[in-house]
């Protein structure tokens, strides 16, 4: 089965990681999930994929970032999916 990633709304490919449902309702676990976007969007453009859209007033928290081959690679690696649609 061929993997297929989301595109962005100019048809670029885009990373999206969405928080599990049975995760995103433990405060701790949206905590963790809101620092982790903030700290993304602080970080210089040349060295990560930028944040391009977040939200975490949905039922399922989720953060799209610029498509990153090298960070998909190390999923498919480590054998974690690299980007699921929220």
């Amino acid at each position: 089965m061929q993997e297929t990633e989301p595109l962005g709304p100019d048809g670029t490919p885009v990373a999206v990681k969405v928080l599990r449902e049975d995760l995103a309702s433990h405060p701790r676990i949206r905590e963790r999930f809101t620092k982790e976007i903030a700290a993304a969007r602080l970080v210089d453009p040349f060295c990560i994929p930028q944040v391009l859209d977040a939200s975490l007033d949905d039922r399922r928290p989720y953060i799209v970032t610029e498509y990153s081959r090298a960070a998909a690679a190390g999923c498919r690696a480590a054998g974690r999916p690299h980007a699921a649609g929220p």
